[in-house]
């Protein structure tokens, strides 16, 4: 895992960690290597244009997670 950033405010300091997950619909086992490769991909380009770094993406045929 990577060292904590920390966000300083005025008077406040902060650290958010999100975990997200991506399920099919009914939980359908779909998704390939070449999708979960693709997710991974703009999940990148998502967190370098928003600021964030992606710190671990996990795939299984019916749910990615982040």
């Amino acid at each position: 895992m990577c060292e904590s950033v920390l966000r300083n405010g005025r008077h406040s300091m902060s650290r958010l960690v999100v975990h997200l997950v991506f399920a099919t619909r009914y939980r359908k086992r779909i998704l390939e290597s070449k999708h979960l490769a693709r997710m991974h991909s703009v999940c990148i380009r998502v967190a370098e244009k928003s600021g964030f770094q992606l710190l671990e993406f996990n795939g299984e045929p019916d749910h990615a997670t982040s």
